[in-house]
């Protein structure tokens, strides 16, 4: 028998359904192998579950499995192949004494299982305090909690190998909370959202804030995105599907980059690149930048090789040219010498009555182009150019 988990001496995830055990002990009992007895659904995370108990035994003295098996997708908008682990935390209370007897993660991954349209997670609980020699279930009232997401793939194998178990199970359930700009908090699970992102664990402490004052917890203040757009982020994070994309591209695109979600990089790209306009180049060769995002800035300049001889004159890309970032601008300088035969430099433009500008700067940057013949462009530049994305060494 495992130890007695106390109430105080480990911080569970909170419970997000409860399954009395009790309500199918007849029908349990004798019961064959491999047969499933539905409760209730419930909704956690905008999702629909439902919880299914089975009881098998394997051998004459009635040692088996307490099967605790949980399927979510209920909600067609939600049904798809388990691609990526989802976990939950289950605990066994007697209801008599008020004691957590036993409790165990859910854990799986069916990555192969492509024909199976919901997600399911499942997990065998040893019931050796729930057998006994000549039947299955005590007298007992047992209930079963189901805890909200919480666990890495880490921590299951600690919990299979029984190391550091009240270590383990004592983890609290948020590592961490992101506060969008309105306001509103999102506690976020580091573990669950590595499940989705192997870079996000690594690269989320250094956006950490100390400590809330109130919750003790670390937080992430955000003056954008909004609320809405924070929570279909951790929405596509816990399901993998993106149904209401939304205005925000943008804003989804900035989280994505920020917590390396790779697959949702893919979706904004791919919905900002397709109503792409020339007035929206300069924008977003900055944004690039800001965010890091070697795709966009790609897809973009796949762009700009097909409308370069437009954009040189088109008024807000000429504003935003002056702070693209070297590698940017000489790429840019590059396509329009290479393919369009078009001078495209920056200089400084003195200030008039001699105002300096900000900074202390005596003048501001400016863009000077000169159309001219091509007739210097060699193959050479053009071949260095494609191989490089654009991105030319000087």
């Amino acid at each position: 028998m495992y130890p007695i988990l106390e109430e105080e001496d480990a911080k569970l995830p909170p419970i997000i359904h409860q399954f009395q055990i009790d309500d199918f002990k007849e029908r349990l009992r004798n019961c064959p192998v491999g047969v499933y007895l539905e409760a209730r659904a419930f909704e956690h995370m905008g999702l629909v579950w439902r919880m299914r108990v089975w009881l098998s035994g394997w051998d004459e003295v009635h040692q088996g499995f307490l099967g605790v098996y949980l399927r979510c997708g209920a909600t067609p908008e939600y049904a798809r192949p388990l691609d990526k682990a989802v976990c939950a935390l289950v605990s066994i209370v007697d209801e008599d004494t008020g004691d957590r007897v036993q409790w165990e993660h859910l854990f799986d991954r069916r990555p192969e299982d492509r024909s199976d349209a919901e997600m399911r997670v499942k997990s065998f609980v040893k019931t050796s305090y729930l057998l006994q020699t000549g039947g299955f279930l005590r007298d007992d009232r047992l209930r079963i909690d189901v805890h909200a997401e919480h666990v890495t793939e880490a921590v299951y194998a600690g919990l299979r190998n029984r190391k550091n178990f009240q270590e383990l199970v004592s983890r609290r359930y948020s590592d961490f909370r992101i506060v969008a700009g309105d306001g509103e908090v999102f506690p976020v699970n580091l573990s669950q959202l590595a499940l989705v992102s192997p870079h996000f664990e690594r690269h989320a402490s250094p956006l950490l804030l100390p400590q809330s004052v109130v919750t003790g917890e670390p937080e992430m203040r955000m003056a954008e995105p909004s609320a809405q757009v924070i929570r279909e982020f951790l929405r596509y994070c816990y399901t993998s599907r993106l149904e209401r994309f939304g205005p925000y591209p943008l804003d989804m695109l900035r989280l994505a980059c920020r917590f390396r979600v790779r697959d949702l990089v893919d979706l904004c790209v791919a919905r900002i690149v397709a109503t792409m306009s020339n007035d929206q180049v300069g924008e977003l060769l900055l944004l690039c930048d800001e965010f890091a995002c070697a795709q966009l800035r790609r897809e973009v300049l796949k762009y700009f090789l097909a409308h370069g001889d437009e954009l040189h004159e088109n008024a807000k890309f000429l504003e935003a040219a002056p702070n693209f970032s070297r590698p940017v601008h000489d790429s840019l300088t590059a396509y329009f010498r290479t393919y369009f035969g078009i001078e495209w430099s920056l200089e400084e433009e003195e200030e008039e009555d001699g105002v300096e500008a900000e900074g202390g700067a005596a003048g501001r940057r400016r863009v000077k182009v000169v159309k001219r013949p091509l007739v210097n462009a060699s193959p050479r530049d053009a071949v260095e150019v494609r191989q490089t994305n654009g991105f030319v060494s000087r």
